[in-house]
């Protein structure tokens, strides 16, 4: 399995019609064969800068390949001509799983924590109702320490506590030395 993320940093104020786009486009036709792999749709405001993420699931780089060349030889031309002027810089990456099981539950038949008891919740907080996406860039060659250290962790008593996590994946396409963990 691997993780596909694309991140547009949009030009401040066209998010909005970047989402309408999405919904113009993006929700019937040859688009469905990468959409179907979908994950998720996140957005965020960091330094005054408008910034979407997708992330995409798939089984392999042969089949995000496929999927992409067939869309891209198949979907309205219109629609690029539409969203490109809208943000000035894109980013494509592939992160693949951590080495370590645990830090991927809900990949491996886990089972996540259902928003809906939050949001039913009289304590619910904004954090159990967010999906939160933290990047840590490590130094060239730190990698392996890292994991090592994630190790010494999982088996310490406090790991137990950490009953949010969703998902962890590294770099191996795109900025090197990078991790992904969602909660």
């Amino acid at each position: 399995m691997i993780l596909g993320r694309r991140q547009y940093d949009l030009k401040l104020g066209t998010a909005g019609l970047y989402w309408d786009a999405q919904q113009k486009w993006n929700r019937k036709g040859p688009v469905l064969e990468v959409v179907r792999c979908n994950l998720g749709h996140f957005e965020s405001v960091v330094a005054g800068q408008e910034r979407v993420a997708h992330l995409y699931a798939y089984e392999s780089f042969e089949q995000m390949s496929r999927k992409y060349a067939y869309v891209l030889a198949n979907h309205a031309k219109e629609y690029f001509l539409e969203v490109r002027p809208l943000f000035h810089r894109q980013q494509n990456a592939i992160f693949i799983p951590a080495p370590h099981r645990e830090l991927n539950t809900a990949l491996y038949g886990g089972v996540l924590r259902d928003p809906a008891e939050a949001i039913a919740g009289a304590q619910a907080s904004p954090a159990d109702l967010c999906v939160v996406e933290e990047i840590v860039d490590l130094n060239p060659g730190a990698l392996p320490a890292f994991w090592s250290s994630y190790r010494d962790y999982l088996d310490s008593p406090e790991s137990s506590a950490d009953h949010q996590l969703m998902g962890v994946f590294f770099s191996t396409i795109g900025a090197q030395n990078q991790v992904l963990q969602y909660r």
